[in-house]
């Protein structure tokens, strides 16, 4: 692709997201798919463009190059019929299906904004194909291309999802928007779609044994029975199980930040942000938070660790605590403080002094094994030794000298 081809290009899609960002007549629904058949285009020229770019320039080069245009037109047209696809699902035309406040205007508006997002992010992705040149700048495309269709596809699916809800509750088997074909993924309320760029179509299922039409455009049930052998009649209508069709409930989702909250949703019961539509693909909310072990601030409790992001927290790491008040009066689980360790022996004065090297002392005595050893001393005396020092030395008592045995007197009996 040459500098000024791929300059016209990146100033047609400047054009394009301006004009997506700036719709707001018409069909807003219809303007949706619309917006999604414009990213799907810009998708498609710019894997033509890496398509030509690996063509090179030897023999089979011409062959190679014809090959791409045909692949684009192909991708063309399957552009063409995604958006024919889309338009299929959107509320039959009319001031109550697409009013400013309606729910398919409601989820027009945020397919746009989402459109033109990935559409924004494609042209900063050629851009800095561009800057950079060079041989890879084919690759570089192709990988801009693919980033463009993921994006957009889930922007699409995200629109079909919204789409469905505002109709009634959606069973079926989930639609690939990339590959624009059916899956074997069977889908309902509580089990979405496991991609983000498929959606749940009633149109992908096969019809229930027995049930009812109900009509789309009307949100009627028709009276008219239907089975696997007698489908509705008209293709507004679509054989359900259950008629009236129970109300389908869902969570709301942020547009801005791309998350789900765990505020519920439904067709009566709208979500409270602007920014915010009611999809059925959200994670079902959170568990409650556990009831405060310290209600009362008394009474013991459990410490748990912090635990690692991927790890398993292992409940013998949990700490006995204690409920007690801090100083805002707020009541807060704290670890028992463990008792403190026994003391150490206080480390003796020295008895002999080595200037005077005089007086008494005491010598600790060995304590006898597996025994209860008190402080036994035996009496010592401070003495000089041969090299100045001074040291307490045992004090020598001779034992006492035994009476002697008296000498019989003669004639004594």
């Amino acid at each position: 692709m040459t500098g000024d081809s791929l300059r016209h290009f990146l100033l047609a899609a400047v054009v394009t997201t301006a004009s997506l960002a700036s719709a707001a007549r018409g069909d807003q629904c219809r303007q949706g798919c619309t917006s999604g058949k414009h990213v799907c285009q810009m998708q498609a020229m710019l894997n033509r463009q890496a398509c030509v770019r690996a063509c090179g320039s030897g023999s089979a080069a011409a062959q190679c190059r014809a090959q791409c245009r045909a692949t684009s037109v192909a991708g063309a047209s399957a552009c063409n019929a995604a958006n024919t696809d889309c338009a299929t699902s959107c509320p039959t035309p009319g001031p109550a299906a697409s009013g400013p406040n309606s729910c398919g205007a409601t989820c027009g508006g945020a397919a746009r904004s989402c459109f033109a997002s990935a559409l924004a992010a494609g042209q900063t992705c050629a851009q800095a194909c561009k800057a950079a040149g060079g041989t890879g700048l084919g690759d570089c495309l192709a990988q801009c291309a693919a980033t463009l269709q993921s994006s957009g596809g889930s922007c699409l699916a995200m629109l079909e999802t919204c789409v469905g809800a505002c109709q009634g509750p959606v069973s079926g088997t989930c639609f690939d928007t990339v590959a624009l074909e059916c899956t074997t993924e069977a889908c309902g309320p509580g089990v979405p779609c496991t991609q983000p760029t498929e959606f749940c179509s009633p149109r992908c299922a096969t019809a229930p044994p027995s049930g009812t039409c109900f009509d789309s455009s009307t949100m009627q049930c028709t009276g008219q029975a239907c089975s696997l052998t007698q489908p509705c009649g008209a293709t507004n209508q679509t054989c359900l199980p259950e008629c009236p069709p129970p109300v389908p409930t869902g969570q709301c989702f942020a547009l801005d930040t791309r998350q789900c909250t765990d505020q519920p949703c439904s067709p009566t019961a709208r979500c409270s942000g602007t920014n915010q539509v009611c999809t059925l693909q959200c994670p079902p909310p959170p568990l409650p938070t556990p009831t405060p072990q310290c209600g009362t601030c008394e009474g013991s409790c459990v410490v748990a660790p912090p635990c690692a992001a991927g790890g398993i927290c292992a409940g013998a790491l949990a700490l006995p605590g204690q409920c007690v008040s801090d100083a805002t009066g707020s009541c807060q689980c704290v670890p028992v403080s463990p008792p403190p360790p026994p003391s150490p022996p206080p480390t003796r004065v020295p008895q002999c002094a080595t200037v005077s090297c005089q007086g008494s002392c005491a010598i600790p005595l060995p304590c006898p094994p597996n025994l209860p050893c008190p402080d036994l001393v035996a009496l010592g005396q401070c003495k000089a030794t041969a090299t100045n020092g001074c040291q307490c030395v045992p004090v020598y008592t001779p034992p006492p000298t035994p009476t002697g045995t008296p000498t019989p007197t003669p004639g004594t009996p």
